[in-house]
């Protein structure tokens, strides 16, 4: 059985002087999560962090709290998470897309959530935005 998880942080970064270091996170997470059998998707805006990790599930917690003390995250916020036997994202060990004005718009549903079921369908919705991005960025390189 997987495990899988959604969270969104706020950036720390202060672009563009600092943009190069997104593009060093995914570059060491496609590194990273293939050695430790984690796929996922990374969604960016100038200000939020989208991430979407499946895997073994002391994997995905492990990489969950290095994520947690990374200086270039804060507030992150655990959306969703649950078992799972299928992957979403079976062939890529960090899928990557951002920043641009609808990535950035996919975050305005967890600025006020009214409830569990407005956040369960905001992560859903999140999640599926990530998948068809991903459908249309092609093979995974890395």
């Amino acid at each position: 059985m997987l495990r899988s998880l959604l969270y969104v942080s706020t950036s720390t970064l202060s672009l563009p002087h600092d943009g190069w270091q997104v593009d060093e996170i995914v570059k060491f997470s496609r590194r990273f999560n293939a050695m430790a059998n984690i796929t996922g998707a990374l969604m960016f805006t100038e200000t939020n962090f989208a991430q979407f990790l499946e895997g073994p599930g002391e994997h995905v917690y492990a990489l969950l709290e290095k994520i947690s003390g990374d200086t270039r995250h804060a507030n992150i916020d655990v959306i969703m998470e649950r078992e799972t036997e299928l992957r979403l994202f079976p062939d890529w060990s960090m899928a990557y897309s951002g920043p641009h004005l609808f990535v950035a718009g996919q975050f305005s549903a967890f600025a006020m959530p009214s409830g569990q079921g407005e956040r369960d369908r905001a992560a859903q919705h999140l999640i599926e935005t990530m998948a068809v991005l991903v459908r249309g960025a092609g093979p995974n390189y890395h």
